[in-house]
């Protein structure tokens, strides 16, 4: 039982660095379109 729980926080604080860590790395959005008419109206 406390083997699991050791495991689920070690996941989570994982996780929670790899958010901040991301969070942080840019102020920049990516935005991703199909071709064609979509790619023309997000370009305009």
């Amino acid at each position: 039982m406390q083997r699991r729980f050791i495991l689920k926080l070690v996941a989570a604080l994982g996780a929670a660095s790899l958010f901040a860590t991301a969070a942080q790395a840019e102020d920049t959005i990516k935005v991703g379109v199909t071709g064609g008419p979509h790619a023309q109206i997000m370009w305009k």
